[in-house]
């Protein structure tokens, strides 16, 4: 197996990740992940440049879980306090 057609691989997880993340939590952020993840994809002659984009993309979707997870842990524990029921 080359290095190349391993890495292949990465920018359609990325794509399928990124489209995932815009359905279910972030909508912001995994569409700046689809596009990084396609235009991944789209650089099939260019090994370092598909690399670097597919990186970008999976540091897109940590940044995106990362803000939802934190967005729904302040939501929760904002719960917690009496009387903020009614404004959440």
């Amino acid at each position: 197996m080359t290095p190349g057609s391993a890495q292949s691989a990465n920018p359609l997880a990325a794509l399928i990740a990124g489209v995932l993340l815009t359905v279910c939590c972030n909508p912001v952020v995994g569409i700046i992940m689809v596009v990084l993840a396609a235009m991944a994809l789209n650089k099939t002659d260019d090994s370092r440049a598909e690399a670097r984009l597919t990186h970008a993309a999976w540091i897109t979707f940590g940044i995106g879980v990362t803000v939802t997870v934190l967005i729904a842990a302040i939501a929760f524990l904002l719960g917690l306090i009496p009387g903020m029921e009614t404004y959440l």
